[in-house]
């Protein structure tokens, strides 16, 4: 899902520099509107039912969505990184 809005938004981003080749950084204050111009040139009724089907959420197959949670082992390798809210959920998701 996140790719095509990563291209548009390099696309975009090319385009600014191509417009002013001395700006090196993007300003806060431009953030705002380039990404109010970004949203409406992504297809999200083409990408967002794709993101679904991947996650195995449209249409819903249970044990394929329940198998991209984290087995107990992963989660212990990645806690070092994850808030404890966050991993609470998932162990009780897993049970």
């Amino acid at each position: 899902m996140f790719s095509p809005i990563k291209n548009a938004w390099r696309y975009q981003l090319c385009g600014k520099q191509d417009q002013d080749s001395e700006a090196k950084l993007l300003q806060k204050t431009e953030f705002p509107a380039m990404l109010s111009q970004l949203l409406p040139t992504v297809n999200t009724k083409r990408i967002l039912p794709s993101a679904f089907r991947k996650c195995k959420l449209c249409p819903l197959i249970r044990m394929a969505a329940l198998d991209r949670i984290p087995s107990e082992l992963q989660t212990h390798e990645i806690a070092e990184h994850v808030d404890a809210a966050l991993l609470k959920r998932l162990e009780v998701r897993r049970v």
